[in-house]
């Protein structure tokens, strides 16, 4: 299945586009954050230990998740990773 990964924040300016479409093989929201963790930009996803960063957050659709949610996906959901720009 398809999943189009809409890309806010640093991430977007990172990446140097908005969107990234996903071939998923299984439709579950580990299976996508495995994927995206091998993209170049990957490694900002990840927290020291390993784990997926605190500060990325997760929305399917309009609804906020956790990334430590137990997610399916289905054809046409879409998910977006906010990266929020934070310093001063």
């Amino acid at each position: 299945m398809k999943l189009t990964v809409f890309l806010q924040g640093q991430l977007r300016l990172l990446v140097g586009k908005d969107q990234i479409v996903l071939s998923l093989t299984k439709p579950s929201l580990s299976a996508a954050l495995q994927m995206l963790s091998e993209f170049p930009f990957g490694h900002r996803l990840l927290a020291k230990d390993g784990s997926i960063s605190p500060s990325i957050l997760f929305f399917l659709g309009d609804q906020q998740i956790r990334a430590t949610d137990d997610v399916s996906f289905a054809e046409g959901d879409t998910l977006t990773l906010l990266s929020p720009i934070s310093g001063g």
